[in-house]
C-alpha cells in the first residue's frame, strides 16, 4: 500500500486479541500510546516504512497497525517476537474516532 500521513494514525483504535476478546488502543500525536490490557499499559508508537504504525507496549507485546487491500489489520507480536517473523495474532482495526481520547457508543 502507500505511504500513509503520520495523523491517520493518531487516534482511538479498536482491533482484537489473540483469543478475539476486544481491545482498545490510543495512539497520540506526540507518539505515546495507551492499551486498556492489560490495565493502564503505556507504550510509545511510531510510523514505519511510511505505511504502518508499529506500537510497543510497556509489557513488550507490539501491535503493527496498517491498511491492506480490504482495510485496516492489526498484527500482534508476543514480547521478544522479531517483527521481522510471523505475527502471533491478527485481527481487523478500526479507527473508530481521530482523537485519542475521544468516545463512541450508545448515550454520546
Amino acid at each position: 500500500m502507500s505511504a500513509q500521513p503520520r495523523d491517520s494514525f493518531s487516534g482511538l483504535w479498536w482491533v482484537a486479541h489473540g483469543g478475539g476478546a476486544p481491545l482498545q488502543l490510543r495512539l497520540y500525536p506526540d507518539g505515546t500510546a495507551w492499551s486498556d490490557y492489560p490495565d493502564n499499559n503505556p507504550g510509545q508508537w511510531s510510523v514505519v516504512d511510511g505505511d504502518k504504525a508499529v506500537c510497543r507496549w510497556a509489557d513488550d507485546w507490539k501491535e503493527v497497525l496498517f491498511l491492506s487491500d480490504d482495510g485496516w489489520k492489526k498484527w500482534g507480536y508476543k514480547p521478544k517476537a522479531s517483527l521481522q517473523g510471523p505475527p502471533s495474532n491478527t485481527s481487523r482495526a478500526y479507527r473508530v474516532c481521530s482523537s485519542p481520547d475521544g468516545w463512541f457508543g450508545p448515550g454520546r
